[in-house]
């Protein structure tokens, strides 16, 4: 896991291996999934699967982030999130 800026994460929060965090707030409860990078997001009772990019976001109560590494097709596919 990387930190970088100003982080806070909260308790009971699990956080995988190659995770960049920066400038974030992580509150209690939320799960993180490996090689996740956060810039500027707050969450809460969320899980970030594996591979998820999330930027400048507020993420709310018992969502699932999926995974961003691959490309997706069909409705909303060439809209840039």
């Amino acid at each position: 896991m990387e930190v970088e800026g100003t982080v806070l994460i909260g308790r009971r929060c699990e956080v995988g291996d190659g995770t960049h965090i920066a400038n974030s707030c992580i509150d209690n409860f939320t799960k993180v999934g490996r090689d996740v990078l956060k810039k500027n997001p707050q969450s809460w009772m969320a899980h970030h699967k594996d591979g998820a990019g999330i930027k400048d976001s507020i993420i709310g109560g018992r969502v699932t982030i999926n995974s961003s590494f691959k490309k997706q097709r069909g409705f909303g596919a060439s809209r840039n999130c």
